[in-house]
């Protein structure tokens, strides 16, 4: 997902516990079919907007991808989105993730969460597509 969705792979991801209390991230898996079905939004419009929310074509079933959705976006500020603290289980910084950022990132594990959240630093393999991933040690001040 990291060449698909991370802007060259210079982005992070943050893991998630799931389903650790009601106020807590609770997303939903997608459904993955070979087959394309037309949306009626006039006639079933809650189904309509759940297909087109959590579908995807079979060809990217290997992603497992869950996914939340916010339907109260009007402006840039309501696009963030917030979340429990106890929630953050992980974090990846992309293969060319932009030292400031890591280095932001590793300050706000560092202060925010005491250094409770696993931090990895991604790498590419020598001999495969695949993405090597090391721990990360946080010095404690």
């Amino acid at each position: 997902m990291w060449s698909h969705y991370a802007n060259n792979r210079k982005g992070f991801c943050l893991e998630f516990y799931t389903n650790k209390s009601q106020n807590g991230l609770n997303p939903l898996d997608v459904n993955y079919t070979d087959s394309f079905v037309k949306a009626n939004f006039y006639k079933e419009k809650e189904t309509a907007l759940f297909h087109m929310a959590f579908t995807k074509a079979k060809h990217w079933e290997y992603e497992e991808e869950l996914r939340i959705i916010n339907t109260h976006f009007t402006d840039f500020e309501s696009r963030k989105f917030s979340f429990l603290k106890e929630d953050v289980k992980s974090i990846y910084l992309g293969v060319n993730c932009d030292p400031k950022v890591r280095n932001d990132i590793l300050s706000i594990v560092e202060r925010i969460y005491d250094n409770k959240v696993n931090v990895f630093a991604g790498s590419l393999s020598g001999n495969s597509f695949e993405i090597e991933w090391k721990e990360v040690i946080i010095s404690v001040k």
